[in-house]
């Protein structure tokens, strides 16, 4: 009866487990709205991203800074020096995505050979109750411009949350991992 027992609560397990053990849910959509020359775009420069969490959780650095390292990891484009990037920034009182005009975007194609601007905004990075698990919960919106123009040439949105798995499994519990997760899906 024991060994009949064991066997069947085995069975469940091996039968349930896929279904709970499903680490994150991550969801994406893109979108290429306007006509791009793909030998143009060489050499990007990537903005630190907008954090509009409502929390002074240094989002916007970090997920930035993954996205950084994701890019040059890929040799996808060569990258404009951070601090060149930063000095441009504070010469032309860009503080915000939003504040990107024709004319700024053409500077930095004119001042640092960049063909196009990565940019964007956190709109959520932080935990959520679940039962009495805290999950990580991460929302990106990333969009590329054309210097020559300040034109959309590439959008993208991911919303990547974490799941509760059978037995806690192979879940994810930071906010670290989580990002990985995201901005892998981005790049």
């Amino acid at each position: 009866m024991k060994k009949t027992y064991l066997l069947f609560l085995l069975f469940c397990a091996v039968l349930l487990a896929p279904a709970g053990c499903k680490t994150s849910n991550v969801v994406s959509s893109a979108s290429q709205p306007a006509e791009i020359d793909a030998f143009y775009v060489r050499r990007i420069a990537v903005v630190p991203l907008d954090n509009l969490t409502g929390f002074p959780n240094d989002a916007g650095r970090k997920i930035t800074n993954a996205l950084v390292a994701d890019i040059y990891s890929r040799n996808a484009f060569e990258l404009l020096n951070s601090g060149e990037l930063e000095g441009f920034l504070t010469d032309e009182r860009i503080r915000y995505s939003s504040d990107f005009t024709v004319q700024k975007t053409q500077k930095l194609l004119s001042r640092y050979n960049v063909h196009a601007v990565l940019l964007g905004s956190i709109n959520e990075y932080s935990y959520a109750t679940a039962g009495p698990e805290q999950l990580p919960v991460i929302s990106i919106s990333a969009r590329m411009l054309d210097t020559r123009t300040a034109r959309i040439i590439w959008a993208y949105n991911v919303t990547a949350e974490a799941r509760e798995t059978a037995f806690g499994l192979g879940s994810i519990r930071s906010l670290a991992n989580l990002t990985e997760l995201a901005v892998n899906d981005i790049v």
